[in-house]
């Protein structure tokens, strides 16, 4: 829902579809650009972006039942994919600029091994498990970028 853009006419109970627009007024006359649910949300927080899921970790190349998403506020998904044995890396295309982006993970069992999760480039969070694929549940996934 939060990469459709809203109309100016919609009913609130129904976002329309995504090339439909709003246009909100500027202050020097005219309108500015439509924009989606997620740029308004992070224009309510003051630009900055969030990510937050739920992470299983697999020895399979297809994640897409072990990824539970429950925030994303970069206007795009964020794909994850498995780079080797044990990791993993969260890209979206220049998403993680230097010195703007905070990743942070919290694991469900302490006993278990070490991970970690940091930014790796402009385009990429990753993730590394020091005991390969541990087979990890519910490890808690997320990322802030800040204006």
């Amino acid at each position: 829902m939060d990469d459709k853009k809203i109309s100016d006419c919609a009913d609130i109970g129904d976002l329309g579809l995504p090339d439909e627009s709003i246009l909100f007024p500027c202050a020097g006359g005219g309108f500015t650009r439509s924009m989606t649910l997620a740029e308004i949300k992070a224009s309510a927080r003051g630009g900055t972006k969030l990510y937050r899921a739920l992470f299983r970790e697999s020895n399979q190349v297809d994640l897409g039942d072990n990824i539970n998403v429950l925030e994303n506020t970069f206007g795009a998904p964020i794909v994850v994919t498995r780079t080797g044995v044990g990791t993993y890396a969260w890209t979206l295309a220049g998403a993680f600029p230097s010195g703007k982006t905070f990743a942070r993970i919290g694991k469900s069992d302490p006993g278990q091994g070490e991970i970690c999760l940091w930014r790796g480039s402009d385009d990429a969070v990753n993730f590394s498990d020091a005991d390969g694929d541990s087979g990890w549940e519910n490890l808690t996934i997320e990322i802030i970028v800040y204006p």
